[in-house]
């Protein structure tokens, strides 16, 4: 396959979703009573996942985890917090084979309140998501997958659109930032 994003491009992108989402709290999958946050049969999986560091998920586990959130698994901010690992792993190879396609990733982020989000966590999102989009048409192209195609090409419109309400915000100076974490 083609390799539609630069490197530099790809690491930016990372680095700025580390940047914007840094004051993002750690989101654990129980509450807090210790009862795991999932619908029943997903037990034994999150069990074994949270026996694991985050920097040590595989992307299946990433992947498995942005398709259930807010679903089936955790909250609303078990996508908030996962969103920056999920597109940094996508990012890192867009042609693996994602569960959590366009369909799926634009439901977490409209049923989580994307709209309403920090300006910088929105913005830092919206410019992986275009990169994430383009390397889906990108792969879609080479593969003559035409319904995947258009489908990432609406992500690309969606996330472009995204960015330049952000940007208009902070022109305005109406988009406000994550506020840093209290030590």
């Amino acid at each position: 396959m083609k390799t539609l994003i630069p490197s530099e491009d790809v690491e930016a992108a990372i680095r700025s979703l580390d940047e914007a989402f840094r004051t993002q709290r750690r989101h654990d999958l129980w509450d807090d009573q210790g009862v795991l946050m999932c619908s029943p049969g997903k037990e034994e999986r999150l069990r074994r996942i949270q026996a694991r560091s985050l920097d040590a998920l595989s992307w299946e586990d990433i992947d498995y985890l942005m398709s259930c959130a807010d679903l089936t698994i955790g909250t609303a901010a078990t996508v908030k917090f996962m969103l920056p690992r999920y597109l940094g792993a996508v990012l890192t190879f867009p042609a693996f084979g994602w569960y959590s396609g366009v369909a799926i990733l634009r439901d977490r982020l409209d049923r989580c309140g994307f709209c309403s989000w920090p300006a910088d966590q929105r913005l830092a999102a919206a410019d992986a998501l275009i990169l994430v989009a383009k390397a889906w048409v990108l792969a879609a192209t080479e593969t003559d997958d035409v319904g995947s195609e258009d489908e990432a090409g609406q992500l690309l419109l969606w996330a472009q659109d995204s960015r330049m309400r952000v940007l208009i915000e902070l022109r305005r100076g109406s988009g406000r930032k994550s506020k840093p974490r209290r030590g």
